[in-house]
């Protein structure tokens, strides 16, 4: 098997595109999204403390 076979699928996706050499920086991006989205999906959980009042 060669060496670059074992690159990740993003790294398949962008070879041979501009966008290759940033592959780090949209892992990066990725990663802020997911974890904002997450935040906010957790903030619109009621907390254990809730009764549901105002």
């Amino acid at each position: 098997m060669r060496n670059c076979d074992r690159r990740g699928l993003l790294a398949r996706w962008l070879r041979g595109t501009d966008a290759a050499p940033y592959e780090l920086l949209i892992w990066a991006v990725g990663v802020f999204v997911v974890l904002s989205l997450l935040q906010k999906l957790w903030d619109k959980l009621p907390s254990r403390g809730d009764k549901g009042g105002s």
